[in-house]
C-alpha cells in the first residue's frame, strides 16, 4: 500500500479504479490535482490513450470523450463544454496520446461539414490554451451512418469551392493546423481514394506544419497545392473559415437551418468571439473577400436579416429583460432553424 494514497491505499486496486471512473465521469479532473500518488494511480490507465469522437450530426453531442482503460465515456453539449472549458484546459494533455475520431458528413446536408468544422475548432481551442500539448495526435477519418468520405471513387465536397477543389476530409483537418508543440501527428483512413488524391499530400504537409511548430513547411514534398491561390497553410485555413461562414447563409438542408439560427443567437453580437474573429479576418486578410463575398454583399444581407428578425420577433423578449443572445428564445421562436438567406428573403 502506498501511504500517500491515504485511506484510498487500503482499498484493492480494482475498487479504486471504480472510484476514479465515477469521479472522472463527472467531467472534472480535480481528483488528479489532489496529490502525486493519486495522480500516478490514475495516470497509467487514463493516459494510455484518450479518444474524442466528433460527429457531424446536429442531434449528437458536441464532443464525446472516452477512455477505454478506465471505462469512462462522457458526452458534452456545446453549453457544457463552455462551462467546463477551464477544467478541460487543466488536464495534463502533455501526458496524453490523443485519438480523434472524425466522422464523415452527409454531402446531401452540406451544413454538416460546417458543424464538423465548428466542433473541431472548439476542440483545438481547448488544446491551444492548455498548459501542454498531447505528445501524439492521431486523427481517424471514419464513416458515419453509411456516409463515407468518398463515394464510388469520388471524394466528397459538400460545398463546392470556387474554381478549385476543397474536399470534406481536408476541411475537417485544417483546424488542427492551429496547434504547435505536438511531436507526432498522423491521419488514418480506410479509403485508397483519399490516400491517392493530391489533397492527401497537402494533408501530409499540414501534419509536418504542426510538428514543426508552424515555423516552416516541409520542403521535401513535391506536389501541387490543390488551391494555388494560397502559398501557405495558415492562409488556406483562414480562407476556409471565411468560405464556410459565407456559404452558411445560402446552403440548403436541416443542419444549415439550425446553424444559421445558432449563429444569430450566440455569435452575432457586439463583442462576441464570432464578431471579433470576423473583423480580424477582414482586417488582416482582405484578399479573401473578392473570392467569396465581393463587396461584402452577403455580409450585408446577413446583417439585414439579423436586424429584421430582432425587430420583428425577438425584440419583444428583449424588452422583457431577456438578452438577444439567449438561445432559449431563439429555439422557441425558430425550432426548425432559419432557412437560407437570399435577396428576396422575407
Amino acid at each position: 500500500m502506498e501511504e500517500s494514497l491515504g485511506d484510498f491505499g487500503k482499498l484493492p486496486a480494482e475498487l479504486r479504479i471504480l472510484i476514479w471512473e465515477d469521479l472522472l465521469s463527472s467531467g472534472s479532473p480535480a481528483i488528479l490535482r489532489t496529490n502525486k500518488a493519486i495522480f500516478n494511480d490514475i495516470a497509467g490507465r487514463l493516459y494510455d490513450t484518450l479518444q474524442i469522437h466528433i460527429s457531424p450530426s446536429y442531434a449528437d453531442s458536441w464532443l464525446q470523450l472516452q477512455c477505454n482503460r478506465l471505462r469512462v465515456s462522457r458526452h458534452l453539449s456545446k453549453l457544457e463544454l463552455k462551462k467546463k472549458f477551464d477544467k478541460f484546459q487543466d488536464l495534463p494533455w502533455g501526458s496524453l496520446k490523443l485519438v480523434v475520431y472524425v466522422y464523415a458528413p452527409d454531402p446531401n446536408d452540406p451544413g454538416q461539414i460546417i458543424l464538423l468544422w465548428q466542433r473541431l475548432q472548439d476542440l483545438v481551442l481547448i488544446l491551444r490554451y492548455a498548459g501542454s500539448q498531447p505528445s501524439q495526435i492521431t486523427v481517424r477519418l471514419k464513416t458515419h451512418h453509411n456516409h463515407p468520405w468518398e463515394q464510388e471513387g469520388t471524394i466528397n465536397e459538400s460545398i463546392k469551392y470556387p474554381g478549385d477543389t476543397l474536399p470534406d476530409f481536408l476541411i475537417a483537418f485544417l483546424p488542427f493546423c492551429r496547434l504547435d508543440g505536438v511531436h507526432d501527428v498522423q491521419v488514418t483512413t480506410d479509403s485508397c481514394t483519399l490516400h491517392e488524391s493530391p489533397s492527401w499530400a497537402l494533408l501530409t504537409r499540414c501534419c509536418n506544419y504542426i510538428i514543426n511548430d508552424q515555423e516552416k513547411e516541409d520542403n521535401g514534398l513535391e506536389f501541387t497545392i490543390p488551391i494555388p491561390a494560397f502559398s501557405n497553410i495558415k492562409a488556406l485555413r483562414i480562407d476556409t473559415g471565411f468560405f464556410l461562414d459565407t456559404h452558411l447563409d445560402t446552403i440548403p438542408g436541416p443542419t444549415a437551418n439550425m446553424l444559421r439560427r445558432d449563429r444569430f443567437a450566440e455569435w452575432f453580437t457586439s463583442g462576441s468571439f464570432y464578431g471579433d474573429e470576423f473583423s480580424a479576418t477582414l482586417r488582416e486578410h482582405p484578399y479573401i473577400i473578392p473570392m467569396h463575398d465581393p463587396h461584402l454583399r452577403q455580409w450585408w444581407i446577413r446583417c439585414e436579416r439579423y436586424h429584421m428578425i430582432v425587430i420583428n420577433t425577438v425584440l419583444d423578449d428583449f424588452r422583457l429583460g431577456h438578452p438577444v443572445t439567449d438561445g432559449t428564445f431563439w429555439n422557441r421562436i425558430y425550432p426548425n432553424g432559419l432557412r437560407a438567406f437570399t435577396e428576396d428573403w422575407d
